[in-house]
């Protein structure tokens, strides 16, 4: 289950977050990001979606483990990945790359 703030998200757009082969949590990009009143981009041609959020600006690239913040390269451990047309991201590196706190309930796992 994901909580931002003091809400459950119970439901996103094309489909719910996910645990992939790395374990790491995955999200749909713009719907998670849009909800926390980010402004989001997408460049077809380059497939890079691009988060702009008070004052960063966050780049991610499908199929990619480079993550751009404020023009500065950083690697993940797991690539974002396309799913149903949708790109899904690490909700970890999002939180922290935005300077949002997040943290892990390993209860919450059913």
């Amino acid at each position: 289950m994901l909580k931002i703030n003091d809400y459950y998200v119970l439901y996103t757009v094309p489909k719910s977050p996910y645990i992939d082969s790395n374990n790491r949590m995955m999200i749909p990009l713009r719907s998670i990001s849009e909800l926390i009143g980010a402004k989001v981009g997408y460049d077809a041609k380059s497939k890079t979606a691009t988060i702009n959020m008070d004052d960063k600006t966050v780049i991610f690239t499908i199929g990619s483990k480079m993550v751009t913040v404020d023009g500065v390269a950083d690697q993940l451990d797991t690539n974002s990945a396309l799913n149903q047309n949708s790109m899904f991201i690490p909700i970890s590196v999002l939180a922290n790359r935005l300077g949002i706190q997040s943290n892990w309930d390993q209860t919450c796992i059913r």
